[in-house]
């Protein structure tokens, strides 16, 4: 089945990834995304979002410390909210476990990198020892 990348008009709508938002604007990042005048810049786009009937996710930075933004901008128009490998459907957010939710999220998170990390760092080295006898063969062979 072929489905369409966008909507006729070119979009279906749009991810405000936070920190990327206020890193553009030249502050520090993780530290602002949860400042008062960055939450009402994503009530705004979720006003706007809403007006154009167009869908809006929010990222950058989900944590249980933005669960109050989440919630203001849930309030206006959120159809998702996501963490880099978690994607909660926007009215969870409140739901009474939210934040147990967000702290298994980050868990998993957690849990998904350190095995990634494992188990390319063994195929990583797996070599090194066979790489070391050929190169010391190799060189044997030509006379070094």
């Amino acid at each position: 089945m072929v489905q369409k990348a966008a909507s006729p008009n070119g979009l279906d709508g749009l991810v405000f990834g936070r920190v990327d938002f206020v890193m553009s604007m030249g502050l520090n990042g993780r530290e602002d995304i949860n400042r008062d005048d960055i939450t009402e810049m994503v009530c705004k786009t979720a006003q706007a979002c809403k007006d154009a009937g167009l869908e809006l996710v929010m990222g950058g930075g989900i944590s249980r410390d933005a669960i109050p933004a989440i919630r203001q901008v849930q309030a206006i128009h959120l159809n998702r909210y996501e963490t880099r490998k978690i994607i909660f459907d926007g009215a969870a957010i409140q739901l009474p476990n939210a934040d147990k939710a967000l702290v298994s999220a980050v868990e998993f998170e957690l849990m998904w990198l350190k095995n990634k990390r494992d188990y390319y760092g063994s195929i990583f080295t797996e070599d090194d020892k066979r790489i070391d006898m050929l190169e010391s063969r190799w060189k044997t062979m030509i006379g070094e």
